[in-house]
């Protein structure tokens, strides 16, 4: 059930980037030509930005969202950790209290 959680996030994250890098790559066209004029490397065509601008908008845009996701998974295993720490903490006093 575990394996199924995780390919459902990491599809449902692929799937959110796409429109963002979509629109992040029209957004960036003053960064494709200026790349365009002083590396000789076809950025921006009539009909707007090279294919390799959107890869290279998209691959940006999963990598950011996935350390994203990692940060805040992080975050909730650090968060869970300490209040059980806590909660293990708070029974070692009663333990002890109940000893005397």
């Amino acid at each position: 059930m575990r394996f199924f959680r995780k390919a459902a996030i990491g599809v449902s994250i692929v799937a959110l980037t796409l429109p963002v890098a979509f629109v992040a790559t029209f957004l960036l066209m003053p960064l494709w030509s200026a790349i365009e004029s002083s590396t000789r490397i076809e950025s921006v065509g009539h009909s707007g930005p090279a294919d390799w601008c959107f890869i290279a908008t998209w691959t940006a845009s999963l990598g950011l969202a996935i350390g994203a996701a990692v940060l805040v998974r992080r975050s909730r295993t650090r968060a869970s950790a300490s209040a059980g720490e806590t909660s293990s903490l708070a029974k070692a006093v009663r333990d002890s209290s109940s000893q005397h």
